[in-house]
């Protein structure tokens, strides 16, 4: 399940409306509001929820930028690669 965290840049003055909004977004929480930014985390299930989810808040009334900082996704589709403590087992 991807982890991603954001930076949004809403318009001065409506910052407190667009976090009340991000905050009803399923996946979506705010996490800090300095000024005019909040700092956003979200938690779905897949990759193209997260993209979604990210393109939704970049779209809401009052925000001027949405800005990916840091995605997780460890846990998808990792199951082809080598077992990486076997590997490095078998070079030793």
């Amino acid at each position: 399940m991807p982890i991603s965290s954001l930076v949004i840049e809403c318009a001065v003055g409506r910052a407190q409306e667009v976090a009340s909004y991000l905050e009803t977004l399923p996946g979506a929480e705010v996490h800090d509001a300095h000024d005019n930014c909040l700092v956003v985390v979200t938690d779905t299930k897949t990759k193209q929820e997260d993209r979604d989810l990210v393109d939704e808040m970049g779209s809401v009334s009052g925000v001027i930028t949405a800005t990916p900082v840091f995605t997780n996704c460890e846990d998808l589709g990792l199951e082809h690669l080598p077992d990486v403590t076997s590997v490095a087992a078998m070079e030793v």
